[in-house]
């Protein structure tokens, strides 16, 4: 009689029912790591058991726990804590940590055996988050995603051969910047800007000019959402002068919008407007990127220029943000944005009412999406405006 497992609570119990281990076993196991890693820590069969069944969320762990957990399991208590990886992503990488040096072989073993195939699932599972990421709610995606940068690490770490560390660098740049940006979304300024330093660092492993560049002008939000404009223009500006000519020219369309972007929130309007124009510019005739996480067109492109002439208080940008609200490829957070966006345009013309409407259109999209960031400008604007929410 064939027995049946039930479906894991959590990423911990997942990892153990892979592992096909008792409590027991993983206790002992457990308590002769934190003994090698030289950390004063014992674990029960009975707590390990407690915490694979999601009893103990909400607990505080202590450091030491935090840090045997991590080693044996390869990911943090907070992700083992979350929900199981997704199905499209198991199997790749849910490494453990045995002891000496037949553990580590046993683990290069593994990476050696990456090929193109295992990259292409990993690449085609940060496309299905780009995916998920238009409708689902930031903080459900985000503990996704960890899980996926953290398998992506894994194998980074235990692959050797050069050809296939590049590629998975490469992959490992896009899933860290998408968490960024999923990060920066729902608040977490910390988390998106280590986030993008990891994106930055795959980046130069991989060898790549537009992945550097993306995680490059991603981060610089990050210093606009915390006030430094200066700097945020200075990292815009130092990725685009490092692309030049080393990146497609929907790229340099993009690094131009985003700098149009900065300097508008540097109250520099003439600057922007060129910015923007020179954006205009670069954009291919094709509407298909080459890029998987860019996504520009003479769309959305008309949609960045009516945002950032809403931020200078241009008139103008109430009829291209107008227009933009038919576009049929807006996600929750790109809505979210843009009624925004035009809530800030109208009471710049001094059409209150319709300021009044777009806001609240906007604060229920962005609660929709989990945007802390959007309901955060909601919140501004509306005080600025003095509106009532």
């Amino acid at each position: 009689m064939t027995t049946v497992r039930p479906q894991p609570r959590t990423l911990l119990e997942q990892l153990i029912q892979q592992q096909d281990a008792t409590y027991e076993e993983l206790s002992a196991r457990y308590d002769k790591l934190a003994r090698r890693m030289g950390e004063k820590s014992t674990m029960s069969a009975r707590h390990l058991q407690r915490l694979a069944y999601g009893e103990r969320q909400g607990q505080r762990s202590t450091p030491t726990t935090r840090r045997v957990m991590r080693e044996m399991f390869g990911h943090s208590i907070e992700e083992l804590l979350g929900p199981p990886i997704a199905a499209g992503t198991m199997g790749l990488a849910l490494p453990t940590a045995d002891d000496g040096p037949l553990a580590l072989a046993d683990r290069l073993a593994a990476g050696a055996a990456i090929d193109r195939d295992t990259v292409n699932a990993l690449a085609a599972q940060t496309n299905r988050f780009r995916l998920m990421d238009r409708t689902l709610p930031g903080p459900a995606l985000a503990l996704q995603l960890a899980g996926h940068v953290s398998s992506i690490q894994w194998l980074l770490r235990h692959t050797v051969a050069m050809r296939y560390r590049s590629a998975l660098a490469a992959e490992l740049s896009d899933a860290e910047a998408l968490t960024a940006w999923v990060a920066l979304d729902t608040g977490d300024v910390d988390a998106a800007w280590r986030h993008h330093e990891s994106a930055r660092l795959a980046a130069r492993e991989a060898e790549s000019a537009p992945l550097l560049a993306h995680a490059m002008v991603q981060q610089a939000c990050v210093l606009t959402e915390v006030g430094d404009v200066q700097g945020a223009l200075d990292l815009v500006r130092n990725a685009r002068q490092m692309a030049k000519t080393n990146v497609p020219r929907i790229m340099s369309a993009w690094l131009w919008a985003s700098e149009g972007e900065v300097l508008a929130a540097a109250d520099d309007g003439v600057g922007s407007r060129k910015a923007l124009d020179r954006a205009a510019q670069y954009l291919p005739g094709s509407d298909e990127s080459e890029l998987p996480y860019l996504q520009l067109d003479a769309r959305h492109l008309a949609r960045w220029h009516g945002n950032v002439l809403a931020k200078l208080g241009d008139p103008t940008a109430v009829d291209r943000l107008y227009a933009a609200l038919d576009a049929p490829d807006q996600t929750l957070r790109a809505s979210a944005t843009l009624h925004a966006d035009l809530a800030c345009a109208l009471a710049a013309a001094g059409d209150h009412a319709q300021a009044r409407l777009q806001l609240r259109e906007a604060d229920n999209l962005a609660s929709r999406a989990g945007s802390v960031r959007q309901r955060r400008r909601v919140r501004q604007l509306a005080t600025k405006c003095q509106y009532v929410q």
